[in-house]
């Protein structure tokens, strides 16, 4: 019969033993290396002009825009030669910039 000092020591040693099986012992907090907790496909591209996003997908829809997002937008999808009276389509969107005159505000419309 083995003693019970023998028997505390093996089953310490049992439950101090690594585990065979792979654990993941990473932490979230701020000692991560990298603090990147969003994968790059989720996160939000900011280059681009959200009202056209918003607009890809539906039909005839106007949404009235600032006149900084029109030049943002002139910029991203280089348009050219764009003036009140000759709207532009932006790329393959299907949204065309145009400039309501009596309204007196630019208008991306589906």
């Amino acid at each position: 019969m083995e003693s019970f000092l023998d028997y505390v020591n093996k089953a310490t040693r049992q439950l101090t033993k690594p585990s065979t099986t792979r654990t993941q012992r990473g932490f979230t907090g701020l000692g991560r290396l990298h603090q990147n907790m969003v994968p790059e496909y989720k996160r939000i591209d900011r280059s681009k002009v959200d009202q056209v996003e918003v607009l890809k997908g539906t039909s005839n829809r106007r949404v009235p825009i600032t006149p900084q997002v029109a030049q943002h937008a002139i910029q991203f999808y280089h348009v050219t030669d764009f003036s009140p009276d000759h709207p532009k389509l932006l790329g393959k969107t299907g949204v065309t910039l145009a400039f309501d005159k009596e309204r007196g505000q630019y208008l991306l419309t589906t």
